[in-house]
């Protein structure tokens, strides 16, 4: 087989096609060897596979084919085993190009790598340099439920960046795996050799997919554990309003839903006066409540007479399994009096489990 591999080039060129479609073409270089095997000249084959090619099974292309039953061999598993068809569907499904120009053992690696990820929903990336340099094929592994046009363009641009890409051509493919598979080839500007650290690209990509409810619920986890964390974080994090997630971090939104978690009962009040990790010029007065908001009359006189101006205020609703939770966040500022002992007294009192209805005179 490997004889065979040497006397075949399977590769793109920079050019596309002028026919048929705009693809960039390929590139099939067939070496002829004198008597003692050293090569003495070479046929080039330039032009675009068929559609068909591309839809054809790997075992019914010869040299897919070999490259296929070389990597089965290889990987010690039995065909006819759970591991073993996983393994051939894995092999059967990748990029069609990736088949053709990956040598045996990057074959091998690759499917290898992507056979460990079985149900994982972290994100992966592999990346090849083509055996020329024209080009790099990226194939990142990001879960499902992340995918969307903006991480998809984040994901090209950092790629292209980091391999200083002139030319980025992207495919999606999502299927019943919990992993979105998204192949990135990048060109690099002529004459550039890029060299790359694929650990810190796939951190970066890490990054990249990572979302607000993921940092909300490693905040959580950090504040109560794992279990407990996880816990709050599904019943609580898919309930905040897209306007609570823009306005607030998830390190604070982590800490409002410890809060709302101990609201027991109908009528059930907690109070909260902070200043932002992120914002720190500005003083924040928050009220969690079991039921909806209170009124911003009631609310005032006691702000007011605890020597706060209120500035602005923003109230997020919650339905957590049919419970409905609120909470209130007002800026505010220091007037020129200093806090009363009435507003003391209340927020003693809010630290209680339960609350009436309307504890604001």
């Amino acid at each position: 087989v490997s004889g065979s591999m040497d006397a075949i080039i399977l590769t793109k060129t920079n050019a596309r096609s002028h026919v048929h479609r705009p693809g960039y073409m390929h590139y099939i270089g067939v070496l002829c060897f004198d008597e003692k095997g050293k090569p003495v000249g070479e046929q080039r084959f330039l032009g675009l596979f068929t559609s068909t090619a591309y839809m054809r099974r790997p075992q019914d292309v010869p040299l897919v084919r070999q490259k296929v039953e070389a990597v089965m061999q290889r990987c010690g598993l039995r065909r006819d085993s759970h591991s073993g068809k996983a393994m051939r569907h894995i092999l059967e499904t990748l990029p069609r190009d990736e088949l053709l120009q990956c040598s045996g053992d990057e074959l091998l690696a690759l499917s290898r790598g992507i056979f460990e990820l079985k149900e994982r929903t972290h994100p992966r990336l592999f990346v090849r340099r083509d055996a020329y340099g024209r080009f790099f094929s990226c194939l990142a592994f990001i879960p499902r439920d992340h995918i969307d046009p903006t991480v998809r363009e984040r994901v090209e641009a950092m790629l292209r960046d980091e391999l200083h890409g002139q030319q980025v051509d992207s495919t999606i493919t999502i299927g019943e795996s919990p992993l979105a598979r998204l192949h990135v080839v990048v060109r690099p500007k002529a004459g550039e050799h890029p060299e790359y650290d694929p650990a810190a690209l796939e951190a970066k990509l890490a990054r990249i997919v990572r979302n607000w409810h993921d940092e909300l619920r490693d905040a959580l986890v950090g504040r109560v554990g794992e279990e407990q964390g996880a816990r709050l974080a599904s019943r609580y994090g898919r309930a905040l309003s897209a306007g609570y997630i823009e306005e607030v971090t998830p390190q604070r939104a982590a800490a409002d839903v410890e809060t709302l978690a101990e609201l027991s009962g109908e009528d059930d009040i907690r109070l909260l006066l902070y200043r932002p990790h992120h914002r720190p010029d500005e003083l924040h007065f928050k009220i969690f409540r079991s039921g909806p908001d209170i009124a911003l009359s009631e609310v005032l006189p006691l702000l007011e007479n605890a020597g706060l101006k209120v500035l602005s205020e923003q109230v997020y609703t919650l339905d957590v399994k049919g419970a409905s939770l609120c909470i209130q966040d007002f800026v505010v500022q220091p007037s020129s009096k200093a806090a009363s002992p009435p507003f003391r007294r209340w927020h003693r009192r809010s630290s209680g489990s339960s609350m009436p209805s309307r504890p604001i005179p």
